[in-house]
């Protein structure tokens, strides 16, 4: 913790002291953990679900030990540091935290895709900063190769083609248990992130590979004009990130850790980035992240744009396309756009509309035969008005129609909030 104190400079004492609370306790979250403990400005105040490696690191913490569900009404903690793998109730979990409107900074990956839209969906009518940590993800590097990829005068011309070669056995492999394909689809969730942010908007994905044990996997990421290749060299540490364009290429070469990194234009001397330290530069942007959240005026507009909790759901839902393509074995299209409440409440219309015509169409037939059959109750009043009965669904159906316009959702208040982010390079991608 001496090395992150010494890099906590002056220059940040003007941010807002935040007082964490840590939910869970593993090897992603262990460098801000520590950097936040080293911080002058920061503190940590209650931990939960954190395991007995927690308790054999840190004996003698002197905060608060809680449940998940108490840090929902827990008043003195500012925001919530979440590990990647706490508990395994993720989905239940991360949901109601996100909806309490507490910030969370999040290890990448932390969830399943259709689980990560449903943050995303509360965090737009929330407006509480969720914002996902994945290694290299905030690196300038990543930033300058972004430049290169899409500016109209790039020294490298018209970048086209975008090579990731990762190195296998892979960094941070924290779970003996967990299955060889398991952490390829990991690896490849926080690399995707990486490439999501070089090339922009991701339109297709198609694999090769086997769709079982995912030997040998090969995933191509279509962001048209733009092909981008990931793929996995054995006994290699680290990755190769290249774009080759029309007049030029750019090689990234990163190791473990990344302030080793090195970037290397058109064949000149290797730019590194000794001063980078990953876990400061998280907190110091999900800093600003907060502190835009609360004032939308206050975010630089030449600082390297919010990491977005979209651009993690675009990066889990390669990972689960991925799997989509080797079991059809064709491209599989992504998602345009972020599904909306709206969208989903069509959708539960549109499958709740088939389930009443089915029920309908069946109690018109079973009333039509028991009818047929002239029971003794046939002429009784409350059988005669069994066309009402037949109808009662289908009204209850349009009824629910109106739940829409009764339910307003409260998002609607901070739309500025999202248009000055929305503003940013990240969203022009």
């Amino acid at each position: 913790m001496a090395s992150f104190a010494a890099h906590w400079t002056l220059e940040q004492e003007h941010l807002a002291r935040m007082r964490f609370a840590l939910l869970g306790f593993d090897e992603e979250t262990t460098p801000l953990l520590q950097a936040i403990l080293a911080s002058p400005q920061h503190s940590l105040t209650a931990v939960a679900a954190v395991g007995p490696a927690w308790t054999s690191t840190y004996p003698r913490f002197p905060g608060q030990h809680l449940t998940w569900e108490e840090l929902l009404v827990e008043s003195d903690i500012d925001a919530v540091l979440v590990g990647a793998s706490f508990l395994p109730e993720a989905d239940l979990c991360l949901p109601q935290l996100a909806a309490s409107g507490k910030p969370m900074l999040i290890a990448h990956p932390a969830c399943e895709a259709i689980e990560a839209l449903h943050l995303d969906m509360i965090q737009a009518d929330v407006r509480a900063p969720l914002i996902p940590f994945s290694p290299g993800a905030l690196h300038p590097a990543i930033a300058r190769l972004r430049d290169l990829c899409q500016a109209p005068d790039s020294p490298l011309g018209n970048v086209d083609q975008i090579v990731f070669e990762r190195g296998v056995p892979f960094p941070g492999e924290r779970k003996e248990s967990e299955r060889p394909a398991d952490r390829i689809l990991r690896q490849l969730t926080c690399d995707a992130l990486l490439v999501h942010q070089v090339i922009g908007e991701i339109e297709r994905v198609s694999a090769m590979g086997d769709a079982t044990s995912l030997a040998n996997l090969q995933v191509t990421m279509e962001s048209p004009p733009r092909l981008a290749r990931w793929s996995t060299l054995p006994l290699v540490k680290g990755a190769v990130l290249r774009l080759i364009g029309s007049a030029g290429s750019a090689e990234l070469r990163m190791q473990n850790d990344p302030s080793e990194w090195e970037l290397s234009i058109n064949s000149q001397p290797a730019e590194q980035f000794p001063c980078y330290v990953e876990p400061i530069a998280t907190l110091q942007h999900f800093e600003e992240c907060v502190a835009a959240a609360a004032d939308p005026a206050s975010w630089g507009k030449n600082a390297w744009p919010p990491l977005s909790w979209s651009e993690a759901c675009v990066a889990l839902e390669v990972a689960e396309t991925t799997r989509d393509s080797l079991r059809r074995g064709k491209a599989i299209p992504m998602r345009r756009h972020r599904p909306s409440e709206q969208d989903t409440f069509k959708g539960i219309m549109a499958a709740g509309g088939c389930g009443f015509l089915m029920l309908t169409l069946a109690l018109f037939m079973l009333a039509m035969l028991i009818d047929g059959f002239h029971p003794p109750f046939r002429d009784h009043l409350l059988w005669r008005l069994w066309p009402a009965y037949v109808l009662a669904p289908l009204l209850v159906f349009l009824l629910l129609q109106s739940l829409q316009f009764v339910f307003v959702s409260p998002g609607g208040e901070n739309q500025a909030i999202q248009a000055n982010l929305d503003e940013s390079p990240a969203s022009d991608k």
